[in-house]
């Protein structure tokens, strides 16, 4: 049983027959979004066709090599995006086939040269996020049946550091949205600078305004992200663009000393009566901080760290040579 092929045209549906032998040289239209025109020819390779006219990653049709399919009509017939074939229009040359053909051939091979440094950057910005967070914030596993569980973890972490005693309800609305709410406390803005890089970058379809592109930053595709993190702080109209946020005073009984240990990038803080804490650069040296009998915490006064008994600072220092 052969099957008939159909397509919708400014008159009306039409029945769709395979298009004639297009010999070498014959000139071929490609009209992309917004009836972006470019001209092609040819190659006498079947139906392979080479762009003629100068190439350009940011076109619609931005690979300057194509095959016309087998009901690809006449220009006479154009309608819509597509490629459209001309019998009429003077052919092109030999010269000019072999030139688009290495002009092709020159934007392929720079254009994947291209594609390979951004990715390198890519990976080098990735592992530069794993660097400095890597030892705060877990990434996705099996564990977790969304990023935006953990996103919304990982936000009511850095907001506990970031403003002690503010209460704040940050709570998964769906599949990758977040919203955060909280009583006057501080700005939105000042909420939005510890949460924000969570958020994958919003951005117009390149073909179609209509259209948004949710993509990862460094950050997020490492430990996970959301697509929409709303906003709500609830506090009188007078106090909108002001921040009522006051950071509490440490206790008495916490008087807190600290030592630098600037050759390794650490800080050894006496965090409380029975406690110590190691703070900064401690992702390289985490499994001999965890066999000392530490406990990494992220929710420290003194921010993210490793939590010892004061039993162990003989040991604790003779490891680290402090």
């Amino acid at each position: 049983m052969n099957s008939e092929v159909f397509t919708f045209t400014k008159d009306g549906f039409k029945r769709l027959s395979e298009h004639p032998e297009l010999p070498k040289g014959t000139i071929v239209y490609a009209f992309g979004a917004g009836m972006e025109e470019s001209r092609w020819a040819t190659t006498g390779n079947g139906d392979e066709i080479v762009k003629l006219s100068s190439n350009d990653s940011e076109s619609y049709f931005s690979n300057p090599f194509n095959t016309l399919d087998e009901y690809c009509r006449p220009i006479s017939e154009k309608f819509g995006i597509g490629f459209y074939y001309d019998l009429d229009a003077p052919r092109a040359t030999d010269e000019e086939i072999s030139q688009a053909i290495e002009r092709g051939n020159d934007f392929v091979r720079e254009r994947e040269e291209e594609k390979n440094r951004a990715e390198d950057e890519s990976k080098r910005a990735r592992e530069e996020v794993i660097k400095k967070y890597g030892a705060i914030y877990d990434q996705p596993s099996g564990k977790y049946m969304t990023d935006a569980v953990l996103v919304a973890k990982h936000i009511r972490q850095d907001l506990v550091n970031a403003f002690p005693e503010q209460k704040f309800s940050v709570r998964k609305a769906d599949y990758s949205t977040i919203n955060i709410e909280w009583e006057d406390g501080p700005t939105k803005e000042e909420v939005e600078q510890i949460a924000g890089k969570h958020e994958r970058i919003c951005s117009r379809d390149k073909w179609n305004d209509d259209l948004w592109e949710h993509n990862d930053t460094a950050f997020t595709s490492v430990f996970g992200g959301v697509d929409y993190i709303f906003y709500d702080r609830e506090t009188a109209p007078e106090n909108r663009e002001i921040s009522l946020y006051t950071k509490p005073e440490p206790k008495q009984n916490k008087t807190t000393k600290t030592e630098t240990i600037e050759a390794k990038g650490l800080q050894l803080i006496d965090y409380s009566e029975k406690a110590i804490a190691i703070v900064g650069e401690t992702r390289a040296i985490k499994d001999t901080l965890k066999t000392l009998g530490g406990r990494f915490n992220a929710h420290l006064t003194c921010g993210a760290g490793w939590i010892f008994s004061k039993a162990k600072e003989s040991a604790l220092r003779e490891a680290l040579n402090i």
